[in-house]
């Protein structure tokens, strides 16, 4: 290997010199080069990260979760339900099962929000929840209150999976203010199972969904206290119609949720839809049976409409102990529906029960083999009818009994 040479003039140092200069003034430029370089890379690191961040607290803050969750649940205990009903108990081992059910089967509704291109404006903040549907079908049908449609002309539902989809109003039931609507675009939501009027227990819990506050969920609980019935001691309540829905179940104290929320057993079964307060001073709740829904779901998947049976009639229940303090004495029973006139005929015009020969004054005793001397009404004892349908009443007129046939009509659905 031949040695270098080694310069010996002070020209030939000189120029060594700076080219040794140079080369050093390169390796610190090509070491600031790469320091800057690596600079803007973490702050470039550092920004992305903050913005991420920043997405995630808005959307923490501002999306619905999920509506239920085991660790956030809080029910409120209340000492004077236990001592009422000693043998009711809700069994916290069940409700991790009873959350699991529920969860996929509601739906939040909200008013569509209008596409800015903002992203934060899009946001839907459960604050801004119309209500919360309960799915019927797993491909996309769902029950909420008819008054959405009052709220806002375009609706969306976010599941509980986050995915936001539009909502298509098909039918409203003009016995229950119930309306369905149909999911686009979405088959993933679990189907309840509905209670049965026959199947609910005094002394049983019933739960209600509270609505959300941050990213927790809660549930207040009641126990059922009364089915069917009348549970206001005003002389108004006494006075019926077969078109209305009369019958519901009412708990020992108030329950405290969103009017038309459903209610649901500890095994997470649908018992019905909490009821607005009729007064302020009301003390316990009213909840809609889930078993006026339950007639209707057959006709909403073969011909996406409804019919209820109508029959036309305004009567008084005889079979209530303070009915008899309240009428005219007419020909005396203690049990059946006395037909009675008040703001409206007992009978109405061109109704089915009109065309049937029935008037002001007819005492009905039996509806097929059904005797009416209980405290069921019409619309509950109707409700597995179906325009077409000819029904036999034995009636009592003028101290006779006699048999009139009516064939029901259709109320018209909204």
């Amino acid at each position: 290997m031949k040695p270098k040479s080694i310069p010996t003039s002070l020209s030939q140092r000189l120029q060594a010199f700076d080219a040794a200069n140079l080369n050093q003034s390169h390796c610190v430029c090509r070491k600031k080069s790469i320091l800057q370089r690596l600079s803007h890379v973490v702050i470039v690191f550092i920004f992305a990260f903050s913005a991420g961040f920043l997405g995630y607290f808005t959307a923490s803050s501002s999306l619905p979760f999920p509506l239920a969750s085991f660790q956030n649940i809080n029910i409120p205990v209340r000492e004077n339900t236990r001592e009422t009903f000693e043998s009711a108990s809700v069994i916290p081992q069940k409700f991790p099962e009873f959350l699991n059910r529920i969860d996929v089967a509601l739906i939040s509704i909200f008013a569509k929000q209008p596409d800015t291109g903002v992203i934060v404006e899009s946001v839907y903040h459960n604050s801004q929840r119309l209500s919360i549907a309960l799915a019927l079908t797993s491909d996309g049908f769902v029950l909420a209150p008819a008054q959405l449609l009052s709220q806002s002309s375009q609706l969306i539902g976010i599941t509980s999976t986050q995915q936001i989809r539009s909502l298509e109003h098909i039918v409203t039931d003009p016995l229950t203010q119930m309306a369905f609507f149909q999911i686009d675009n979405y088959n993933a939501l679990q189907v309840l199972e509905f209670v049965r009027l026959d199947d609910l227990r005094l002394g049983m819990p019933l739960f209600t969904f509270l609505p959300d506050v941050g990213n927790t969920s809660a549930f207040d609980v009641s126990y059922l206290s009364q089915l069917g019935g009348i549970r206001s001691d005003s002389r108004d309540a006494l006075f019926k119609s077969s078109e209305s829905v009369q019958d519901f179940i009412y708990t020992t104290d108030i329950l405290q949720g969103e009017s038309f929320t459903p209610v649901f057993t500890q095994e997470g079964k649908v018992v019905g839809f909490l009821m607005p307060r009729e007064v302020e001073s009301q003390e316990t709740s009213r909840i809609l049976p889930a078993h006026f829904i339950m007639p209707l779901l057959s006709q909403l998947l073969k011909e996406r409409s409804i019919a209820r049976p109508y029959l036309g009639v305004r009567y008084v229940n005889l079979s209530v102990p303070s009915a008899q303090n309240v009428l005219i004495q007419t020909e005396r029973a203690s049990k059946g529906l006395l037909l009675y006139s008040r703001e409206q005929p007992a009978v109405l015009r061109n109704s089915p029960a009109e065309k049937a020969g029935l008037r002001e004054g007819d005492i009905l005793l039996q509806m097929r083999t059904t005797p009416l001397e209980t405290s069921w009404e019409l619309s509950t004892l109707l409700i597995d009818y179906r325009s077409g349908d000819t029904v036999d009443f034995v009636i009592l007129r003028d101290g006779e009994q006699r048999t009139l046939s009516v064939v029901l009509d259709t109320v018209s659905p909204l």
